[in-house]
């Protein structure tokens, strides 16, 4: 009994938090359901995805899904820009 009391005081005696606690836990609900599809989706289908086998046919290429970036060979995508040109030698 005291449970269901809680649970009235908190979230159901004013009808704008019981319809806004229930919005909320729709959408934390399709948020953390998407999530876990495409993690067990991932998990399902490695090695068979473009992801996972782009090195292999597009070498020096980063996609980042909207736009792509070519980069030269050799060239780690975690270092930043300035690092590089400034750990290169000057050729003249």
């Amino acid at each position: 009994m005291a449970l269901s009391t809680a649970f009235y005081n908190a979230f159901a005696k004013r009808n704008s938090v019981y319809v806004s606690s229930i919005f909320a836990g729709a959408f934390a609900f399709g948020v953390g359901f998407d999530v876990g599809i495409n993690k067990l989706w991932d998990s399902w289908n490695r090695g068979k995805q473009w992801k996972d086998i782009r090195d292999k046919y597009a070498p020096g290429r980063l996609d980042t899904g909207r736009f792509r970036i070519h980069l030269p060979r050799g060239f780690l995508p975690s270092t930043s820009v300035a690092s590089t040109l400034l750990a290169r030698p000057a050729t003249k």
